[in-house]
């Protein structure tokens, strides 16, 4: 569900304006919706396992 409205709103975009003519950077904006999203999830989901483990070992550390 990360990201999901961000880049619900992006695909969303008109593809034309009321005159005719095209959106303004709407491709532009959907790729940076669609990247930021990526990165957030595999982000989050390589770095998770490091965080846990280093928890794990303070908390071992400590008794």
């Amino acid at each position: 569900m990360r990201g999901i409205v961000s880049l619900a709103i992006a695909l969303g975009l008109p593809k034309f304006l009321e005159d005719g003519t095209p959106f303004p950077e709407r491709n532009a904006i959907i790729f940076i919706s669609v990247a930021v999203v990526l990165i957030t999830i595999i982000g989050q989901g390589l770095t998770l396992p490091w965080i846990v483990k280093k928890i794990n070992s303070l908390k071992e550390k400590q008794h």
